[in-house]
């Protein structure tokens, strides 16, 4: 009874801490911003690609040119940076994907006086650096030094250095504005949008590029680094004249020009002074997203980010899987040959002991599978020589040539057959080796 009441009790004490747990437990989502995935951090242009998605198009990205397998599938080709062309042969793949009517965009790569830039060197087109800097507290916050004088690891690693000290500062002066109470906590936080209109509006319009295209209504805005600008000959001569291109429409704002297209073939070249105005965290500021539609027209197209070196299984399965097939074949042809065997497969019987005769037939048959005739035939002749020295009169001094010849007198046997049973050493097959076997044995009998 006691065991009754205490079951009863505990499931009326369950039932209630249920019940106060249900009752005064407050259930929310919370939702926290982990950043970017890996996939967009290994991709810094996959906001293209999911922008595309929304009007049907599928962009392709990859981090290799040589990954591309065939051009002739892609109607654009976005390349991030005008230095991942790095062989004559692939520049004049693509030339003549693009005189064959591709749309090639690309990007200008930062100036540098140790890569060549082959795609540009072709069209003329020069880099230069400007006057432009973004603050006037960059004298205060960034270490001066000149670019000519520091190598290329040690501007990384002054840029880096540069940019923890400006966020440093940055910090420490919200700080102090917070506590002057000049700066007051947001109550919600803000979306995207609002982020983006917020940072449009500190952006100088000046420093803006305004872009005009047939059948689009207005300008486009697009911001461009004014840090960097491209230079053609055709910018200053009004005649200029180029059999293998022309361009025609280029624009850019007071630092410089930043957009550029040629008409080269059958096809389409635009070159644009950097690639940041299609990276992820920019491609929704201005209308950095509406130039992307009206290059691309809504075609497919591949992005080609980074100049990383394949891996060897992916050269070979592409580029030479003639090879692969001829090493599978010769994997298998020695494997074939490791695991081959002699004869057939006879059981083991230990309890069974081989006769003599047996013993003497199996050695004997190894011995004529072998080709070793001769030493089967060696002790029969031995033995007749052997006789004929004691029986006949003359032999043992007597050279070669005549002991054959009395041996034919002693036996009556053609000459001929005594010497080829006698000395023949040849490889015999059954019929030959079994006549050689009758003339011996006829030989041995006569004396």
């Amino acid at each position: 009874m006691n065991n009754r009441v205490s079951i009863l009790l505990s499931g009326l004490l369950a039932v209630l801490i249920g019940y106060l747990i249900y009752t005064f437990f407050e259930y929310y989502d919370e939702e926290r911003d982990l950043g970017w995935g890996r996939n967009a951090q290994k991709n810094p242009f996959l906001a293209i690609g999911k922008f595309s998605e929304t009007y049907g198009v599928t962009v392709e990205s990859v981090d290799s040119i040589l990954k591309i397998a065939s051009l002739d599938s892609y109607d654009t080709l976005f390349i991030t940076q005008s230095g991942q062309v790095l062989s004559e042969n692939r520049m004049q793949e693509l030339l003549g994907w693009v005189n064959a009517g591709g749309h090639l965009i690309v990007a200008a790569q930062r100036p540098s006086g140790e890569e060549r830039d082959r795609l540009f060197e072709y069209f003329d087109i020069k880099l230069h650096t400007t006057d432009f800097k973004r603050s006037v507290f960059d004298n205060d916050i960034f270490d001066e030094a000149e670019d000519d004088e520091l190598t290329e690891e040690e501007k990384k690693n002054r840029e880096v250095e540069n940019k923890k000290k400006f966020i440093d500062q940055l910090r420490e002066f919200n700080e102090n504005l917070k506590k002057q109470g000049l700066l007051g906590e947001s109550e919600e936080e803000k979306s995207p949008q609002e982020n983006t209109l917020e940072y449009e509006k500190t952006v100088d319009a000046e420093l803006l590029t305004k872009l005009t295209f047939e059948d689009v209504p207005g300008e486009l805005r697009i911001e461009f680094n004014p840090e960097i600008a491209i230079s053609h000959p055709a910018f200053d001569e009004e005649d200029w004249d180029e059999e293998k291109y022309q361009p025609t429409y280029w624009r850019g704002e007071n630092n410089g020009t930043h957009f550029l297209q040629l008409n080269s073939g059958d096809g389409l070249v635009t070159v644009i002074s950097d690639s940041e105005i299609f990276r992820s965290e920019n491609i929704a500021n201005f209308e950095h997203a509406y130039l992307w539609y009206i290059l691309t027209g809504g075609a497919t197209a591949a992005i080609v980010y980074g100049s990383n070196m394949p891996s060897l299984w992916y050269m070979l399965v592409v580029f030479m899987p003639e090879l692969l097939l001829a090493l599978g074949v010769f994997i298998c042809a020695w494997i074939w040959f490791n695991i081959r065997r002699f004869g057939p497969i006879r059981e083991e019987n230990i309890q069974v002991r081989r006769s003599s005769a047996e013993h003497i037939q199996a050695s004997a048959g190894y011995m004529w599978r072998g080709g070793w005739q001769g030493s089967l035939l060696a002790p029969v002749r031995e033995e007749i020589q052997q006789q004929a020295e004691k029986l006949i009169a003359g032999y043992d001094s007597a050279e070669q040539n005549e002991r054959v010849n009395l041996l034919s007198l002693a036996c009556k046997l053609d000459s001929s057959a005594v010497s080829a049973a006698m000395e023949s050493n040849e490889d015999l097959n059954e019929e030959s080796f079994y006549q050689t076997v009758r003339i011996l044995q006829k030989i041995r009998e006569s004396l």
